[in-house]
């Protein structure tokens, strides 16, 4: 993964791969704690992005703007409101 701002979307079978590596990573689920309750991946963590508190969610998760970060929803929406905001506040090495 780069050092820029940009991002890079991961297939499922890219995803597999990171998931195999050696490679650290926070994963967060981007939809509301009611879907995050029922289902998500293991080892996920939650920061619904459809809440004014988004941002402040992944900074408490991630404490280190450059670490690695996989984030999912359930559809393109979902990305792309996540996408822009953790973008604009200097979040590298993001993968929606």
């Amino acid at each position: 993964m780069d050092n820029s701002n940009e991002y890079r979307q991961l297939s499922v079978k890219d995803f597999e791969k990171e998931l195999e590596s050696d490679k650290k990573f926070y994963l967060i689920d981007v939809l509301p704690n009611e879907h995050f309750k029922k289902i998500h991946l293991p080892n996920a963590l939650n920061a619904c992005v459809f809440e004014v508190t988004f941002l402040e969610q992944v900074e408490a998760i991630v404490q280190a703007k450059d670490a690695n970060i996989v984030l999912y929803g359930s559809s393109e929406k979902s990305m792309d409101y996540t996408t822009p905001i953790c973008q604009d506040n200097y979040f590298k090495n993001l993968i929606p």
